[in-house]
């Protein structure tokens, strides 16, 4: 989004509309009010969480439920298990869930004072150890498999039940 502020409900609007777009998804296939939005952020932009969720649902049109979950690292994790769960119980029939972060102070002086910060850059199979911060916003769509031709990416599914996971022999 160059040349545009770096606000983090802009960053959330635009990679919703994204998602939305590869979706093939469109406000008369689905009933907007049976569209809802859950975002994950840890702290939103300064503090301004409930404005991501907004920008999700102005840049796509969704007037259904609309929450955001603030749970650290895990929050935009949670965001999707929390839509696919929306979706299990019908009480929604497309759920745009992703989140967005902004590198904010309070969140780098957190992981620095942890001391888990990594003093170079980024290398996944690197020597290095420790977190490399960053910011940005992604977002996916789901819906129920199978209710509309469309292509699916991914599938989120149950997890399978402990009893069926332990070997017996």
């Amino acid at each position: 989004m160059r040349g545009e502020p770096a606000s983090l409900a802009a960053w959330a609007g635009a990679a919703a509309r994204e998602a939305w777009d590869d979706a093939s998804a469109d406000s008369s296939s689905v009933r907007p009010e049976r569209i809802a939005v859950v975002v994950g952020t840890s702290l939103g932009d300064e503090g301004a969480a409930t404005k991501v969720a907004e920008a999700v649902c102005e840049a796509t049109g969704a007037r259904g439920l609309r929450c955001t979950i603030t749970t650290a690292c895990a929050s935009s994790t949670n965001a999707i298990g929390l839509g696919r769960d929306l979706l299990l119980e019908h009480d929604a029939d497309l759920v745009i869930a992703g989140g967005a972060e902004k590198l904010v102070a309070q969140i780098f002086g957190g992981f620095a004072a942890l001391g888990v910060l990594a003093s170079e850059k980024c290398a996944p199979f690197g020597e290095t150890m420790g977190t490399t911060l960053g910011e940005g916003a992604g977002f996916v769509v789901l819906e129920r498999a199978g209710e509309r031709p469309v292509r699916a990416h991914a599938y989120v599914t149950r997890p399978a039940r402990l009893a069926d996971r332990i070997d017996r022999s």
